[in-house]
């Protein structure tokens, strides 16, 4: 099994860092964290690490359009992909997620968002910024993805959208996670990670992120691996 695991981690052009942090601004103290434990994640899990930090894959697209980058001919050989945000960030004692998704019958894994859309898989619009994608799924869409991007570049949550009109039109089997995989604006409640969405990546420094990760690691070190399974 082969695997990767992609997130972003691109600075801005004019090196400008918003005084306010947003749903797509680059905030680097949040970055730079959550991207460590991302790849240390990868290794555990025996996956290969993919961090982005330029636009090469899609000149003139914006970060948050490069994880497109899964459709690619260079990355066709992987069985799964995992996408991660920059300001998704877990802990050591995160499960193998890979290792669980590759024995389920579903093609692609991700949270359902917050957001009521009109396109939507099964019954929820999932949130983009970290899920699991299988090779099958990805070589069904590989031939349209790029007219979706075309389709949804002045949409409000631009891949997201992109993403969840593209799987639902072309019927992919989707799986979807609980919260402890992204809990949103959920800080505290996710056992498995921390998402700095939107306004969230203003409540973070670095002496809080450590003490709710210590929190979690210790909450799931006293419970037993089927109730951690429970959790997924």
């Amino acid at each position: 099994m082969k695997n990767l695991v992609i997130t972003t981690n691109i600075k801005p052009e004019n090196g400008k860092i918003p005084d306010k942090p947003t749903t797509f601004s680059y905030t680097p103290s949040i970055f730079n964290v959550c991207v460590e434990s991302t790849q240390k994640w990868a290794q555990r899990m025996g996956a290969n690490f993919l961090e982005v930090t330029d636009d090469h894959y899609f000149p003139g697209w914006s970060p948050t359009w490069q994880r497109m980058l899964m459709f690619l001919d260079e990355y066709k050989d992987y069985d799964q992909i995992m996408y991660c945000d920059g300001d998704y960030g877990v802990h050591d004692l995160t499960p193998n997620l890979l290792s669980w998704t590759s024995k389920q019958p579903e093609t692609f894994f991700a949270v359902g968002d917050l957001t009521n859309k009109l396109h939507k898989t099964v019954d929820k619009h999932f949130n983009a910024g970290f899920y699991v994608i299988k090779k099958e799924a990805i070589n069904t869409l590989r031939p349209y993805y790029r007219e979706f991007m075309n389709k949804h570049t002045k949409s409000r949550y631009q891949d997201q959208d992109c993403l969840n009109d593209l799987l639902n039109v072309h019927k992919v089997s989707f799986r979807e996670l609980s919260r402890n995989w992204n809990g949103l604006f959920a800080v505290k409640r996710p056992l498995f990670c921390i998402h700095y969405v939107s306004i969230r990546k203003m409540d973070f420094s670095f002496e809080e992120h450590t003490k709710q990760m210590e929190r979690k690691m210790n909450i799931l070190s006293q419970m037993s691996e089927e109730e951690i399974l429970n959790l997924y």
